[in-house]
């Protein structure tokens, strides 16, 4: 039975206030919330799969993802040890779409059948009927990306969910860039909340049109 979103809504949103308790709380072991948060948002949103990939720019120039975190529902095969998701050379491998659209602040997502064909055999590989991945930013630089992942049944994205997963994404951007910046949680928290306050409030907004979202950032470069 294919999923409605607007039935999950509360669902996501509460998974989403607990998911981003355990991100901005100070923990001794990021790795730990990380996970956390995962299994919780990726319960609460009745997903199969949600992780999180790094972005690194090689010294030649070459836009690699690498996958860091994962959890999966029952019955559910992980990805987490598969090398053909370590250092995926996003724009060689059909992903420069998705590369543009984490810059310019923007979610993928869909069903596989309706993106470009270049994209669908590592998707397919992994089982994805559809999918919703957004990016992570920190200080307005492309870190990374977190998705989710439906394996068993096709799912219809709408904007309220994608925004709700938003907050998600924002929150990993703050904890990670407080990981390396210790003592700074207070500011981060109040940030977030206010975040948080207007996601909940305002559940139905519209995504920016493409053609009004600009950025600048680049990926993390090693």
């Amino acid at each position: 039975m294919a999923h409605t979103s607007n039935q999950i809504d509360q669902a996501v949103l509460d998974g989403v206030l607990d998911a981003c308790s355990s991100l901005l709380t100070p923990h001794p072991e990021m790795d730990t919330a990380i996970n956390n948060a995962l299994h919780t948002i990726g319960s609460a949103a009745d997903v199969d799969r949600a992780y999180i990939f790094q972005v690194r720019r090689d010294r030649d120039g070459t836009d690699r993802a690498y996958h860091r975190y994962e959890w999966t529902a029952p019955d559910i095969a992980p990805e987490i040890e598969n090398p053909a998701l370590q250092g995926i050379p996003l724009v060689e491998a059909g992903y420069g779409r998705w590369l543009a659209s984490f810059r310019q602040f923007r979610p993928v997502f869909g069903s596989i059948t309706s993106f470009p064909p270049e994209e669908h055999a590592t998707l397919e590989a992994q089982s994805i009927l559809s999918l919703v991945v957004l990016p992570i930013h920190i200080n307005s630089s492309l870190w990374g990306f977190v998705g989710f992942d439906e394996c068993t049944n096709q799912r219809e994205w709408d904007e309220s969910s994608i925004d709700l997963l938003i907050a998600i994404s924002l929150a990993l951007g703050i904890a990670l860039d407080t990981e390396n910046k210790p003592g700074d949680f207070d500011g981060s928290v109040k940030t977030y909340l206010r975040l948080v306050e207007q996601f909940s409030q305002t559940g139905n907004q519209k995504n920016k049109p493409q053609d009004n979202t600009s950025a600048n950032s680049e990926p993390v470069t090693t």
